[in-house]
């Protein structure tokens, strides 16, 4: 057993299930995704937008809001952050005057880029540290508590 796997078990509470891998799984996860997405110049959660405004006029800041489970608020925050870098710019929407819409720069598609590339890089090492057997079974599951979790979240903000 390594020291990381002593962490998790420490955390076993009897009769719970989920919340005692997940609390650590959420931490640990948050924390090696800030170290890489360090070493590009971004913080946790300017991957996510920059990887969610396409190349039409549909980035909608509401919209995008929605997408990335995050209020609006927070999701002006980060859009200032990623404008004082140069990486977005802020727009009206061509439908609609009153609507703010996002847009890439030059600078912006090319870290959007550099956000892809190091999501591989990051897939690679987790499917080499895990058993080849049943990942798409861990991914489903996976998967499914992400949803659950998003719809709880969605319903409480």
């Amino acid at each position: 057993m390594t020291s990381a796997d002593a962490k998790i078990v420490s955390l076993e509470i009897v009769g719970l299930q989920f919340v005692p891998t997940l609390l650590p799984l959420g931490k640990n996860f948050r924390a090696l995704m800030d170290l890489k997405l360090q070493s590009i110049g971004l913080e946790v959660g300017q991957d996510q937008l920059l990887l969610a405004i396409t190349e039409t006029n549909s980035n909608l800041v509401s919209k995008l809001a929605d997408q990335l489970n995050v209020r609006p608020s927070t999701l002006s925050k980060m859009t200032d952050k990623l404008a004082e870098k140069g990486l977005v710019l802020r727009g009206k929407s061509p439908a609609d005057g009153r609507v703010t819409v996002l847009h890439l720069t030059e600078e912006g598609s090319r870290m959007q880029a550099e956000v892809r590339e190091l999501y591989g890089l990051l897939e690679g090492e987790l499917r080499d540290a895990l058993e080849p057997d049943g990942n798409e079974d861990m991914r489903m599951g996976l998967t499914a508590i992400a949803v659950a979790l998003s719809k709880r979240l969605s319903r409480l903000r």
